[in-house]
């Protein structure tokens, strides 16, 4: 198993004008807001990895994320930028 190429990495939900397709799909998707659970557990086992074990630690991805997010926002931060491309609800749907 390797790390995606960093291109995969970069959020274009935020800019205007950009394709929002991803180079490679998740399940049955280039779409990142239709990824769902069973996408994901579909590409794991495609990996050769646990499907369960994956969406654990995607879940706990988020989670740390969501954690990071309020602390900066207690400290003051502009979040702006980091909400605009609907951060918020892609974390609430990977609690599930």
């Amino acid at each position: 198993v390797r790390l995606s190429p960093v291109y995969d990495a970069v959020c274009t939900m935020r800019y205007g004008g950009l394709a929002r397709g991803m180079a490679w799909k998740i399940g049955n998707t280039y779409h990142a807001n239709a990824v769902t659970v069973e996408g994901l557990r579909a590409q794991a086992t495609r990996c050769g990895l646990d499907p369960d074990e994956a969406v654990r630690r995607l879940r706990g991805l988020a989670e740390r994320v969501r954690t990071a997010k309020e602390g900066m926002r207690r400290e003051g931060w502009d979040l702006t930028h980091l909400d605009a491309g609907g951060m918020d609800t892609r974390m609430e749907r990977a609690r599930g």
